[in-house]
């Protein structure tokens, strides 16, 4: 089980709508049915259907089955069989892990979903440290993860620095894209052409473009008439069309997300 726990990330197999229906359920009933977490799911559902319209979320009874399954092999919860009927009891383990997975540490999520696991965590904070710390094993290391798990605006905090990441990353990109078409202007005005510039086009300019090939043998492949357009305005299309509307998108949401910590 250790094997399987250690290789296996909860993202792989859950939404974020599922883990906050298991978790809720999980929390709120000692022993729990399948159909329990589909009630929450339904709950939850509508709530995040109104902020993400567009999103189809269908989640069926057996697919319910399969992840209570997968979580019954990761260690999370244990399973008893009555009869025809199957009860389900969530471990001190699974706290531990739909915490980590919902504290979102390594995803930039959408911000209905953060609003809504960062409203979950509040709610229920004070009730989940009062049951989890009861238990006996959550000792040490696991005390101090839980309660880091737990603490006011961790969702926000992590999309702070995780967006931190991203636009320190869009920048640099960003200069790439403007050094680039800097260069291209400068060599068009000595009257090279195209096919020169792609050419000759320096290779430090290509901020992770991609490890396969660089940039300048990309132009070299692609039909003319593009690889043209990629010289003469490419660059600044790019820039003006995509890289400077999305830094200011993400500067936003973070600012969105500063002022949320800020009231937390």
């Amino acid at each position: 089980m250790t094997k399987i726990a250690n290789k296996v990330s909860v993202e792989t197999f859950m939404s974020v709508i599922i883990q906050c229906a298991i978790l809720t359920v999980g929390l709120l009933r000692q022993d729990f049915r399948q159909k329990d977490v589909m009630f929450y799911l339904d709950l939850i559902k509508d709530v995040i259907h109104k902020g993400m319209l567009g999103r189809s979320i269908d989640i069926q009874f057996v697919q319910i089955q399969r992840w209570l399954k997968r979580y019954e092999e990761l260690g999370w919860v244990s399973s008893r069989r009555e009869g025809r009927v199957t009860t389900f009891r969530m471990k001190l383990a699974g706290f531990r892990g739909l915490l980590r997975s919902l504290s979102a540490e390594q995803q930039l999520l959408q911000i209905p979903e953060a609003l809504l696991i960062q409203q979950i965590l509040d709610a229920y904070g004070a009730y989940l440290r009062d049951r989890l710390f009861k238990e006996k094993s959550a000792e040490g290391r696991h005390d101090q993860a839980i309660r880091q798990y737990l603490k006011p605006g961790i969702v926000f905090e992590n999309q702070i620095r995780l967006l931190d990441q991203i636009i320190a990353n869009q920048e640099r990109r960003t200069q790439d894209s403007l050094r680039l078409q800097s260069f291209c202007n400068s060599e068009l005005e000595k009257g090279a052409s195209p096919e020169a510039i792609a050419q000759t086009m320096p290779s430090e300019f290509s901020y992770q473009l991609s490890h396969q090939k660089s940039f300048r043998d990309l132009l070299q492949e692609i039909p003319k008439s593009l690889s043209d357009f990629e010289i003469r305005e490419g660059f600044a299309h790019r820039h003006r069309r995509f890289y400077e509307p999305y830094l200011r998108f993400l500067k936003i949401q973070r600012e969105f997300y500063v002022g949320m910590l800020e009231n937390s």
